[in-house]
C-alpha cells in the first residue's frame, strides 16, 4: 500500500507539469489572438479617423 501511494505522489508533479504547460499554452494562443485583433481594431480606427 505504502509503495502504490508513493508512486501516485510521484505522478503528481508530472501531471502538474503537463497542466501547466497545458493552460501556458492556451493562455499563449488566446492572448495572442487578442493581440492581434486588437491591433486590428486599432488600426481600423487608426486609419478610418
Amino acid at each position: 500500500m505504502a509503495t502504490n501511494n508513493n508512486e501516485e505522489y510521484d505522478r503528481i508533479p508530472e501531471l502538474i507539469d503537463e497542466l501547466v504547460s497545458y493552460l501556458w499554452g492556451v493562455f499563449l494562443l488566446t492572448g495572442l489572438s487578442a493581440l492581434m485583433l486588437l491591433f486590428h481594431i486599432g488600426i481600423d480606427i487608426f486609419f478610418h479617423n
